[in-house]
């Protein structure tokens, strides 16, 4: 399966017995993206940690581009399958006239399985929320508006004040995504607030548990041990019911986008 993704925070990690570290040098940022596959349980192996570490910023060297080195970390299951990620934080902003080149230039010729979007700092003003409580919001209705004219359909959302996270899929592939949930962690104000944290959609896929977790922490390395330290309050707040994967981590798939 192909991942495509646009993003500043990534990770994405398949966790299985053994563990496969792959990571390449470039220059350091503190806002930068990251690439990592493992086969390892996170609180069991420290290659995810590290990769995670890297992520989040906790070291800068031996950081990766995450556009750039994707398609090496992972390993190749089908040419055929493709996911597009997409990550972006929109500042508040109203959503432009049109956004179909955020799906990339292959958006409208059926090659994409699914569209997986994460967005930040959606206007959460109280007006705003009063509304999109009995409306659906601008950003995900003009998603929905753009990706149905290519026969794309909203499998499933979770949104937490400013934080989106939106699952689409070609109609033909609903049968087999299965178990479907969301979750959400607010880690703003001591966890009162939902302007910071996590929200996350879990399903099987072609029987395969696959997690989604879009996340907003806090930025700049001064902040660096708060954002650890909130990235490790959604991992353990965020518990499903049912099946296998009862945490993020216990799934097969786990892709992690947001900014930090």
């Amino acid at each position: 399966m192909n991942w495509n993704a646009d993003c500043e925070l990534g990770l994405i990690a398949q966790a299985s017995p053994r563990s496969n570290v792959l990571t390449s040098s470039g220059k350091p940022s503190q806002k930068s993206g990251g690439c990592y596959s493992s086969k390892a349980p996170f609180a069991h192996d420290f290659g995810m940690r590290s990769g995670v570490h890297i992520i989040l910023g906790m070291y800068l060297t031996n950081v990766c581009s995450f556009t750039d080195n994707v398609g090496c970390a992972l390993p190749p299951v089908s040419s055929s399958d493709r996911v597009h990620i997409v990550t972006w934080n929109v500042g508040s902003a109203l959503p432009p006239d049109d956004i179909t080149s955020l799906f990339g230039p292959h958006a409208g010729d059926g090659s994409t399985d699914m569209f997986i979007i994460g967005l930040q700092e959606v206007n959460s003003m109280i007006n705003k929320r009063l509304k999109d409580a009995l409306f659906t919001d601008q950003w995900s209705e003009l998603c929905m508006d753009t990706l149905s004219r290519f026969g794309y359909v909203l499998v499933t959302s979770q949104r937490m004040q400013g934080v989106l996270l939106l699952v689409f899929s070609k109609c033909c592939h609903l049968p087999f995504l299965r178990g479907l949930q969301t979750e959400k962690t607010r880690t703003g104000l001591g966890g009162y607030w939902g302007n910071k944290g996590g929200v996350s959609a879990r399903m099987t896929m072609f029987g395969h548990p696959v997690c989604f977790l879009n996340c907003h922490l806090p930025a700049h390395m001064r902040n660096l041990e708060q954002r650890m330290e909130d990235f490790g309050s959604i991992l353990q707040q965020q518990q499903f019911e049912g099946g296998t994967a009862s945490g993020v981590l216990d799934h097969e798939w786990v892709i992690l986008i947001g900014e930090g």
